[in-house]
Protein backbone atom coordinates (compact mmCIF):
# COMPACT_ATOMS: atom_id res chain seq x y z
CA UNK A 1 0.00 0.00 0.00
CA UNK A 2 1.64 3.40 -0.97
CA UNK A 3 0.76 6.36 0.94
CA UNK A 4 0.49 10.06 0.52
CA UNK A 5 0.26 13.11 2.39
CA UNK A 6 -2.91 14.58 1.02
CA UNK A 7 -1.51 17.96 0.38
CA UNK A 8 1.33 16.49 -1.39
CA UNK A 9 -1.11 13.91 -3.41
CA UNK A 10 -2.11 16.20 -5.30
CA UNK A 11 0.24 16.44 -7.78
CA UNK A 12 -0.64 12.94 -9.24
CA UNK A 13 -4.51 13.51 -8.66
CA UNK A 14 -6.43 12.79 -12.00
CA UNK A 15 -10.19 13.65 -13.17
CA UNK A 16 -12.19 10.71 -12.47
CA UNK A 17 -12.48 8.11 -14.79
CA UNK A 18 -15.24 8.73 -17.21
CA UNK A 19 -17.66 5.77 -16.39
CA UNK A 20 -17.59 4.50 -12.49
CA UNK A 21 -20.22 2.24 -10.89
CA UNK A 22 -21.01 -0.01 -7.98
CA UNK A 23 -20.51 -3.69 -9.31
CA UNK A 24 -21.24 -5.32 -5.34
CA UNK A 25 -22.85 -4.26 -2.13
CA UNK A 26 -22.98 -6.74 0.55
CA UNK A 27 -23.49 -6.33 4.40
CA UNK A 28 -25.00 -7.49 7.28
CA UNK A 29 -24.53 -6.40 10.87
CA UNK A 30 -27.30 -5.77 13.74
CA UNK A 31 -27.97 -2.46 11.93
CA UNK A 32 -27.80 -3.36 8.68
CA UNK A 33 -30.41 -5.91 8.05
CA UNK A 34 -31.10 -7.05 4.63
CA UNK A 35 -32.57 -3.98 2.09
CA UNK A 36 -31.74 -1.48 4.49
CA UNK A 37 -28.78 -0.03 2.69
CA UNK A 38 -28.26 1.94 -0.98
CA UNK A 39 -25.50 3.23 -2.33
CA UNK A 40 -24.30 5.03 -5.84
CA UNK A 41 -21.89 6.90 -7.41
CA UNK A 42 -22.33 10.76 -7.90
CA UNK A 43 -22.52 11.39 -12.40
CA UNK A 44 -19.05 13.07 -11.75
CA UNK A 45 -17.96 10.26 -10.42
CA UNK A 46 -15.97 11.77 -7.23
CA UNK A 47 -18.16 10.67 -4.77
CA UNK A 48 -19.88 7.72 -3.02
CA UNK A 49 -22.92 7.85 -0.74
CA UNK A 50 -24.39 5.16 1.48
CA UNK A 51 -27.57 5.54 2.68
CA UNK A 52 -28.41 3.15 5.86
CA UNK A 53 -32.19 3.69 7.08
CA UNK A 54 -31.85 1.26 9.91
CA UNK A 55 -28.64 2.40 11.49
CA UNK A 56 -30.22 3.10 14.89
CA UNK A 57 -29.23 2.68 18.54
CA UNK A 58 -31.38 3.37 21.54
CA UNK A 59 -31.23 3.11 24.81
CA UNK A 60 -34.66 2.89 27.55
CA UNK A 61 -36.11 0.63 25.38
CA UNK A 62 -35.79 -2.87 27.86
CA UNK A 63 -33.59 -4.40 25.46
CA UNK A 64 -29.40 -3.63 26.03
CA UNK A 65 -28.40 -4.84 22.82
CA UNK A 66 -30.84 -1.83 21.35
CA UNK A 67 -27.70 0.50 22.83
CA UNK A 68 -25.21 -0.85 19.87
CA UNK A 69 -25.64 -1.42 16.22
CA UNK A 70 -22.99 -2.34 13.60
CA UNK A 71 -22.92 -2.79 10.31
CA UNK A 72 -19.88 -4.25 8.17
CA UNK A 73 -20.23 -2.63 4.40
CA UNK A 74 -18.33 -4.26 1.54
CA UNK A 75 -17.92 -2.23 -2.15
CA UNK A 76 -16.71 -3.03 -5.21
CA UNK A 77 -16.22 0.01 -7.83
CA UNK A 78 -15.76 -0.76 -11.91
CA UNK A 79 -13.71 1.66 -13.28
CA UNK A 80 -11.33 1.51 -16.30
CA UNK A 81 -7.80 0.02 -15.64
CA UNK A 82 -5.81 2.67 -14.98
CA UNK A 83 -6.90 4.67 -12.36
CA UNK A 84 -6.62 4.05 -8.68
CA UNK A 85 -8.81 5.66 -5.93
CA UNK A 86 -8.76 6.98 -2.32
CA UNK A 87 -11.07 8.58 0.06
CA UNK A 88 -10.00 12.12 0.83
CA UNK A 89 -13.38 12.79 3.46
CA UNK A 90 -16.48 11.47 4.61
CA UNK A 91 -19.22 13.79 5.33
CA UNK A 92 -21.71 11.90 8.06
CA UNK A 93 -25.63 13.01 8.71
CA UNK A 94 -27.98 11.26 10.85
CA UNK A 95 -30.18 12.90 14.18
CA UNK A 96 -28.68 12.34 17.71
CA UNK A 97 -31.37 12.67 20.98
CA UNK A 98 -29.85 12.44 24.28
CA UNK A 99 -31.14 13.34 27.96
CA UNK A 100 -28.84 14.32 30.65
CA UNK A 101 -26.28 11.41 31.48
CA UNK A 102 -26.16 9.31 28.10
CA UNK A 103 -23.58 9.75 25.65
CA UNK A 104 -23.74 8.80 21.68
CA UNK A 105 -20.71 7.60 19.55
CA UNK A 106 -20.43 6.66 16.20
CA UNK A 107 -17.46 5.15 14.28
CA UNK A 108 -15.97 4.01 11.53
CA UNK A 109 -13.12 1.93 10.22
CA UNK A 110 -12.04 2.00 5.92
CA UNK A 111 -9.83 0.02 4.61
CA UNK A 112 -9.52 -2.36 0.85
CA UNK A 113 -9.54 -5.80 1.31
CA UNK A 114 -6.38 -7.78 1.82
CA UNK A 115 -4.43 -4.62 3.11
CA UNK A 116 -3.72 -4.33 6.88
CA UNK A 117 -3.70 0.13 6.80
CA UNK A 118 -6.54 1.07 8.38
CA UNK A 119 -8.21 4.56 9.14
CA UNK A 120 -10.92 4.79 11.88
CA UNK A 121 -12.83 8.18 13.15
CA UNK A 122 -14.93 8.29 16.03
CA UNK A 123 -17.87 11.47 16.71
CA UNK A 124 -18.80 11.72 20.41
CA UNK A 125 -22.43 13.37 21.59
CA UNK A 126 -23.10 14.70 25.34
CA UNK A 127 -26.48 14.46 26.73
CA UNK A 128 -28.74 16.91 26.88
CA UNK A 129 -28.89 17.06 22.95
CA UNK A 130 -31.91 17.03 20.29
CA UNK A 131 -30.65 17.97 16.75
CA UNK A 132 -29.80 16.69 13.40
CA UNK A 133 -26.09 16.19 13.39
CA UNK A 134 -23.11 16.29 10.05
CA UNK A 135 -19.35 15.76 10.65
CA UNK A 136 -16.40 15.47 8.43
CA UNK A 137 -13.88 13.59 8.75
CA UNK A 138 -10.51 14.37 6.46
CA UNK A 139 -8.36 11.64 5.79
CA UNK A 140 -4.63 12.94 5.97
CA UNK A 141 -2.70 10.51 4.24
CA UNK A 142 -4.37 8.98 1.15
CA UNK A 143 -4.92 5.12 1.58
CA UNK A 144 -4.61 4.27 -2.43
CA UNK A 145 -6.93 1.04 -3.71
CA UNK A 146 -4.20 -1.24 -5.82
CA UNK A 147 -3.71 -0.20 -9.44
CA UNK A 148 -4.82 -1.88 -12.31
CA UNK A 149 -7.35 -4.25 -9.62
CA UNK A 150 -10.91 -3.82 -8.63
CA UNK A 151 -10.74 -3.68 -4.91
CA UNK A 152 -13.29 -3.74 -2.52
CA UNK A 153 -13.81 -1.18 -0.47
CA UNK A 154 -14.73 -2.10 3.51
CA UNK A 155 -16.41 -0.13 6.35
CA UNK A 156 -17.39 -1.24 9.86
CA UNK A 157 -19.55 1.29 11.22
CA UNK A 158 -21.44 1.81 14.34
CA UNK A 159 -23.93 3.55 16.51
CA UNK A 160 -23.60 3.15 20.47
CA UNK A 161 -24.87 5.01 23.66
CA UNK A 162 -23.21 4.77 26.49
CA UNK A 163 -23.97 5.89 30.13
CA UNK A 164 -24.72 4.52 33.99
CA UNK A 165 -26.71 1.09 33.64
CA UNK A 166 -29.25 3.09 35.30
CA UNK A 167 -29.83 5.61 33.05
CA UNK A 168 -29.47 3.23 29.83
CA UNK A 169 -31.91 1.37 31.22
CA UNK A 170 -34.38 4.10 32.28
CA UNK A 171 -33.60 7.12 29.54
CA UNK A 172 -34.59 6.89 26.22
CA UNK A 173 -31.84 8.27 24.16
CA UNK A 174 -31.27 7.81 20.19
CA UNK A 175 -28.63 7.93 17.44
CA UNK A 176 -30.89 7.58 14.13
CA UNK A 177 -31.31 8.30 10.68
CA UNK A 178 -31.90 12.10 9.39
CA UNK A 179 -35.20 13.33 10.05
CA UNK A 180 -34.90 15.26 6.77
CA UNK A 181 -34.03 12.17 4.71
CA UNK A 182 -34.96 9.03 6.97
CA UNK A 183 -31.51 8.10 6.60
CA UNK A 184 -27.89 7.52 7.71
CA UNK A 185 -26.14 8.90 5.22
CA UNK A 186 -22.12 8.40 4.62
CA UNK A 187 -20.54 10.34 1.55
CA UNK A 188 -17.36 9.54 0.62
CA UNK A 189 -15.13 12.32 -1.54
CA UNK A 190 -13.00 10.17 -3.71
CA UNK A 191 -10.16 11.32 -5.44
CA UNK A 192 -8.60 9.55 -8.41
CA UNK A 193 -4.74 9.30 -10.03
CA UNK A 194 -4.09 7.06 -12.75
CA UNK A 195 -1.04 4.69 -12.25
Amino acid sequence: MKFAIAALATSVLATAPPKVTISDITYGGTGCPDGSLSGWVSQDNTKLTLDFDQFVAKSGTGVFSDTRKNCQVSVLLNYPQGFSYSIAKIDYYGHVKLPQGLQATQKSTYYFSGESNQVSFESNFNGPIDQSYSATDYFQQAVWSPCGVSTRGNVNAQVRITGSPEDIKNKYGEITVDRATGKVRRVFALNWREC
